[in-house]
Protein backbone atom coordinates (compact mmCIF):
# COMPACT_ATOMS: atom_id res chain seq x y z
CA UNK A 1 0.00 0.00 0.00
CA UNK A 2 1.83 3.44 -0.84
CA UNK A 3 1.82 6.62 1.36
CA UNK A 4 -0.65 9.22 1.24
CA UNK A 5 -0.10 11.89 -0.43
CA UNK A 6 0.67 15.13 1.04
CA UNK A 7 -2.87 16.25 -0.29
CA UNK A 8 -4.59 13.11 0.92
CA UNK A 9 -2.94 13.50 4.57
CA UNK A 10 -5.87 16.12 5.60
CA UNK A 11 -8.78 13.68 4.27
CA UNK A 12 -10.41 11.33 6.92
CA UNK A 13 -9.40 7.60 5.48
CA UNK A 14 -12.49 5.61 4.10
CA UNK A 15 -11.97 2.03 2.38
CA UNK A 16 -14.99 1.16 0.53
CA UNK A 17 -12.90 -1.71 -1.59
CA UNK A 18 -9.61 -2.58 0.13
CA UNK A 19 -8.32 -3.82 -3.40
CA UNK A 20 -9.07 -0.77 -4.62
CA UNK A 21 -7.21 1.39 -7.28
CA UNK A 22 -8.93 4.86 -6.94
CA UNK A 23 -9.20 6.94 -4.00
CA UNK A 24 -11.13 9.61 -4.47
CA UNK A 25 -11.08 12.83 -2.46
CA UNK A 26 -14.06 14.08 -1.99
CA UNK A 27 -15.61 17.52 0.04
CA UNK A 28 -13.52 20.29 1.25
CA UNK A 29 -13.10 21.65 4.98
CA UNK A 30 -13.15 19.54 8.02
CA UNK A 31 -15.63 17.04 5.91
CA UNK A 32 -12.99 15.96 3.60
CA UNK A 33 -13.19 12.31 2.81
CA UNK A 34 -10.63 9.44 1.17
CA UNK A 35 -12.89 6.90 -0.38
CA UNK A 36 -10.66 3.99 -1.60
CA UNK A 37 -13.05 2.34 -4.60
CA UNK A 38 -13.11 -0.17 -7.14
CA UNK A 39 -12.54 1.92 -10.51
CA UNK A 40 -14.37 -0.76 -12.26
CA UNK A 41 -17.58 -0.90 -10.44
CA UNK A 42 -17.53 3.31 -10.70
CA UNK A 43 -16.98 2.80 -14.49
CA UNK A 44 -20.19 -0.03 -14.42
CA UNK A 45 -22.63 2.16 -13.26
CA UNK A 46 -21.61 5.48 -14.21
CA UNK A 47 -20.42 6.97 -17.87
CA UNK A 48 -19.39 10.08 -16.59
CA UNK A 49 -16.61 7.90 -14.59
CA UNK A 50 -16.04 6.17 -17.63
CA UNK A 51 -15.16 8.95 -20.01
CA UNK A 52 -13.23 10.73 -16.63
CA UNK A 53 -11.07 7.86 -16.83
CA UNK A 54 -10.67 6.20 -20.07
CA UNK A 55 -10.52 9.88 -22.39
CA UNK A 56 -7.20 9.76 -23.15
CA UNK A 57 -7.26 13.99 -23.17
CA UNK A 58 -8.47 14.61 -19.60
CA UNK A 59 -5.44 14.70 -16.64
CA UNK A 60 -7.23 12.19 -14.61
CA UNK A 61 -7.28 9.24 -17.47
CA UNK A 62 -3.86 9.91 -17.79
CA UNK A 63 -2.98 9.70 -14.31
CA UNK A 64 -5.17 6.68 -14.10
CA UNK A 65 -3.59 5.02 -16.59
CA UNK A 66 0.02 6.19 -16.30
CA UNK A 67 -0.83 4.74 -12.46
CA UNK A 68 -2.07 1.19 -14.49
CA UNK A 69 0.46 0.72 -16.46
CA UNK A 70 3.84 1.54 -13.46
CA UNK A 71 1.30 0.08 -10.60
CA UNK A 72 2.14 2.52 -7.88
CA UNK A 73 -1.11 2.56 -6.42
CA UNK A 74 -4.32 3.64 -6.83
CA UNK A 75 -5.03 7.20 -8.74
CA UNK A 76 -6.02 9.82 -6.47
CA UNK A 77 -8.69 12.02 -8.14
CA UNK A 78 -9.59 15.51 -6.13
CA UNK A 79 -13.94 16.07 -6.12
CA UNK A 80 -13.61 18.72 -3.94
CA UNK A 81 -16.83 19.95 -5.04
CA UNK A 82 -18.75 16.38 -4.13
CA UNK A 83 -20.07 16.32 -0.67
CA UNK A 84 -18.42 13.45 1.34
CA UNK A 85 -20.97 11.93 2.85
CA UNK A 86 -23.14 11.85 -0.45
CA UNK A 87 -19.97 10.47 -2.44
CA UNK A 88 -19.48 8.02 0.39
CA UNK A 89 -22.90 6.20 0.46
CA UNK A 90 -22.94 6.55 -3.55
CA UNK A 91 -19.76 4.62 -3.55
CA UNK A 92 -20.81 2.15 -0.30
CA UNK A 93 -24.21 1.54 -2.07
CA UNK A 94 -22.52 0.96 -5.76
CA UNK A 95 -20.13 -1.20 -4.16
CA UNK A 96 -22.80 -3.47 -2.26
CA UNK A 97 -22.01 -1.71 1.11
CA UNK A 98 -25.37 -0.77 2.64
CA UNK A 99 -25.06 2.17 4.03
CA UNK A 100 -26.04 2.55 7.71
CA UNK A 101 -26.87 6.21 8.76
CA UNK A 102 -28.46 7.45 11.29
CA UNK A 103 -29.61 10.27 9.24
CA UNK A 104 -30.90 8.45 6.88
CA UNK A 105 -32.65 11.33 4.77
CA UNK A 106 -29.58 13.49 5.60
CA UNK A 107 -27.03 11.15 4.00
CA UNK A 108 -29.58 9.98 1.19
CA UNK A 109 -30.00 13.56 -0.11
CA UNK A 110 -26.71 14.42 -0.87
CA UNK A 111 -26.14 10.48 -2.56
CA UNK A 112 -28.67 11.35 -4.99
CA UNK A 113 -27.38 14.80 -5.38
CA UNK A 114 -23.78 13.04 -6.23
CA UNK A 115 -25.16 10.38 -8.36
CA UNK A 116 -27.13 12.50 -10.67
CA UNK A 117 -23.94 14.51 -11.29
CA UNK A 118 -22.52 11.30 -12.33
CA UNK A 119 -25.12 10.49 -14.19
CA UNK A 120 -25.80 6.66 -12.18
CA UNK A 121 -29.27 7.35 -10.33
CA UNK A 122 -30.47 4.28 -11.97
CA UNK A 123 -27.96 1.84 -10.39
CA UNK A 124 -28.74 2.71 -6.80
CA UNK A 125 -32.27 3.40 -7.23
CA UNK A 126 -33.70 -0.11 -6.72
CA UNK A 127 -32.11 -0.22 -3.49
CA UNK A 128 -33.03 3.23 -3.00
CA UNK A 129 -37.28 2.10 -3.73
CA UNK A 130 -36.58 -0.76 -1.56
CA UNK A 131 -35.06 0.87 1.76
CA UNK A 132 -36.97 3.96 2.10
CA UNK A 133 -39.39 3.46 4.71
CA UNK A 134 -41.63 5.97 5.55
CA UNK A 135 -40.62 5.51 9.29
CA UNK A 136 -37.06 6.97 8.18
CA UNK A 137 -38.46 10.82 7.22
CA UNK A 138 -36.53 12.24 10.83
CA UNK A 139 -37.27 15.19 11.83
CA UNK A 140 -38.42 16.42 8.46
CA UNK A 141 -41.08 14.96 7.59
CA UNK A 142 -42.47 13.35 4.74
CA UNK A 143 -41.63 16.39 2.88
CA UNK A 144 -38.39 15.42 3.09
CA UNK A 145 -38.04 12.69 1.26
CA UNK A 146 -40.16 13.94 -1.67
CA UNK A 147 -37.00 14.74 -3.29
CA UNK A 148 -35.53 11.33 -3.22
CA UNK A 149 -38.73 9.30 -4.50
CA UNK A 150 -38.86 11.94 -7.31
CA UNK A 151 -35.32 11.91 -8.19
CA UNK A 152 -35.41 7.69 -8.37
CA UNK A 153 -39.05 8.25 -10.20
CA UNK A 154 -40.65 6.15 -7.75
CA UNK A 155 -44.25 7.76 -8.36
CA UNK A 156 -45.76 5.44 -6.03
CA UNK A 157 -43.72 6.60 -3.05
CA UNK A 158 -43.72 9.89 -3.89
CA UNK A 159 -47.54 10.01 -4.13
CA UNK A 160 -47.92 8.70 -0.95
CA UNK A 161 -45.07 10.67 0.79
CA UNK A 162 -47.02 13.99 -1.13
CA UNK A 163 -50.08 12.86 0.51
CA UNK A 164 -49.62 12.44 3.74
CA UNK A 165 -47.25 15.98 3.54
CA UNK A 166 -50.65 17.52 2.31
Amino acid sequence: MSEPSSEEQDYRPVIIDPDGDLKLLAGEGQYKTSLLVSSKVLCLASDVFRVMLYSSGLAEAQAFLANSVLNIGPTEISLPDDEAVGMQALCELLHFRTPNPRNYVGVMVPAMIVAEKYNCITAIAPWIGINLPMDKCGSGGFESILPITFMIKNLDIFERAGREFL
